[in-house]
């Protein structure tokens, strides 16, 4: 089994070998880097094979969360967990906000350490695999066979290859029970979307009074019983299909 390799990146020479030796070296690989923009030089690099980065968010320079920012914004960035100092810890919430998967308040214990750090590369490796699953489901025709193979249905499949790479809205006609739904999944399935969530909305189910608040969400205390914030279909669809 291959070595991970951790990315620790802070100002102090102390607190990055204090890391390092927490972690032990039977199963990861370390680089270490000073500040923000030695990190970003590591990714730069085109097979840097960084697996995981722990990132200090008080830096001179390059601070944590402008390194932070420029990571997130790579076409496939490694996950980030952010360290801060207890003072700081509204600033560690806006970074997970920002695309950080996780953080740390200084001083952490070595086990909350190992322990954070092994969720998120667990973390990051059934996103990988779900990623290449999902790659291996549109290189082999999604659900093709599973709609059928009939002259009428290849017609369907057919409509559904040239429709899913455009972002147009799409009308699917047809009794209930004859796949409608299975449809949509294709659609977007083999969209560029297909990374994103398929939310599927069964609007006759929906009481009148409340289909507003299913689609587009809720504030808390907007009507009776409604004791938290809650996102609408819209927005958990948001990069994604929904299919009303």
């Amino acid at each position: 089994m291959s070595k991970t390799r951790i990315l620790v990146c802070d100002d102090e020479a102390a607190a990055r070998r204090g890391v390092v030796r927490a972690l032990g070296d039977a199963d990861h690989d370390f680089i270490e880097c000073a500040d923000g923009r030695a990190c970003l030089a590591v990714l730069e690099r085109p097979r840097h094979g960084v697996d995981l980065i722990l990132l200090d968010l008080r830096m001179p320079g390059m601070d944590g969360m402008t390194t932070l920012a420029h990571v997130t914004a790579l076409p496939h960035p490694p996950p980030v967990v952010v360290i801060t100092a207890d003072a700081s810890l509204r600033t560690a919430i806006d970074a997970v906000k920002a695309g950080a998967v996780d953080y740390l308040s200084k001083p952490f214990e070595i086990d909350e350490l190992r322990l954070v750090v092994w969720q998120s590369l667990e973390t990051a490796r059934l996103r990988l695999e779900n990623r290449r699953l999902a790659d291996e489901v549109r290189r082999l025709g999604g659900g093709r066979r599973l709609l059928g193979e009939s002259p009428a249905m290849l017609g369907v499949l057919d409509a559904i290859e040239r429709v899913a790479p455009t972002s147009a809205g799409v009308l699917i006609r047809g009794e209930s029970g004859t796949g409608k739904e299975l449809v949509a999944r294709r659609l977007h399935e083999a969209s560029d979307r297909s990374r994103g969530a398929f939310v599927a909305v069964n609007c006759a189910a929906i009481p009148d009074t409340l289909v507003e608040s299913e689609l587009f969400g809720h504030r808390r205390g907007a009507f009776t019983g409604a004791d938290r914030d809650r996102p609408g279909k819209f927005r958990q669809a948001d990069g994604g299909t929904l299919f009303l």
